[in-house]
């Protein structure tokens, strides 16, 4: 369920030779008498060794692989250990481990979050560690299942990691900020017959009669169910009686439009604004 770009690659570390020093002794000495004369021609050599030789230069030494080089996906969402889609990938992940990226967090209201990444903020999540032979296929799959939603960029961790990451492609206004995914909401987003919903639901409909996707009151939305009422009589002035004591206005000075529908446990009264999405209830509105 904007931006500076942060991408980059974990850069090689190259160690610098020092200078080899050159040390000589003597050798080959016989006589106890030679030994001055042989210290002086010693000296006189190293003077000019030192004078017009260079230092030799070792090759650069390459870093080993560190955790940092594996392919990594950083999530934050349902794909999360212990979160709902986590086991459609677990059989690929060879190890998690808790960071966090620069960015904003953000609840749909429809069962998972939404992430901005840049600075400013910070997103927490984990990042999955993905086998060699299989990382490709993986995020391709992913890539192909979050389009028209979340597009796939680099980012780096705050532990610093260069991973693979899904930002939500939309405006983010209108969706309330989250410090991080507990899967708390995770059951809003569900199809479900509009006669079955409940006072204080809120949701926005489909293209089939009837069939309604649930969302979180606070995140933006079409329609709110604000009272029950019974079905006998006129339906349409029962919830227009009740609008008052809901939104604080009567009905007649309101923007606002009153709809219902009906069930076998009598009739629901539902608000909405036209051609507007409403983020948070319409409870005491004045509008």
């Amino acid at each position: 369920m904007s931006a500076a770009d942060q991408d980059g690659d974990a850069d090689d570390v190259r160690s610098e030779s020092g200078h080899r020093s050159i040390w000589l002794r003597p050798a080959g000495i016989s006589a106890l008498a030679a030994v001055a004369a042989v210290i002086v021609t010693l000296v006189g050599v190293l003077v000019s060794l030192q004078q017009g030789a260079s230092p030799t230069q070792h090759p650069p030494a390459q870093q080993s692989s560190t955790s940092t080089d594996r392919p990594a996906l950083f999530v934050y969402g349902s794909s999360m250990p212990g979160q709902s889609r986590y086991d459609l990938i677990a059989e690929y992940v060879l190890e998690s481990k808790a960071d966090a990226a620069e960015g904003f967090l953000y609840d749909s209201g429809l069962g998972y979050p939404l992430a901005k990444f840049g600075p400013g903020g910070e997103v927490r999540g984990v990042v999955l560690y993905l086998h060699p032979e299989t990382a490709d296929d993986v995020l391709r799959e992913m890539t192909r299942v979050e389009s028209g939603l979340f597009h796939p960029r680099k980012i780096r961790t705050q532990g610093g990691v260069t991973a693979t990451a899904y930002e939500w492609i939309g405006a983010t206004d209108g969706f309330p900020r989250i410090a991080e995914w507990d899967g708390s909401t995770a059951d809003y987003g569900l199809i479900v017959d509009e006669r079955t919903l409940a006072v204080g639901d809120c949701y926005s409909r489909t293209a089939r009669a009837l069939e309604v996707m649930t969302t979180l009151c606070a995140a933006p939305h079409a329609y709110e169910v604000f009272a029950l009422v019974d079905a006998g009589g006129d339906a349409q002035a029962s919830c227009e009686g009740e609008f008052a004591a809901f939104a604080g206005l009567p009905y007649a000075e309101s923007i606002l439009e009153v709809e219902y529908v009906a069930s076998d446990r009598g009739v629901a009264c539902v608000v909405f604004e036209p051609e507007v999405l409403t983020s948070g209830s319409l409870a005491s509105a004045r509008r």
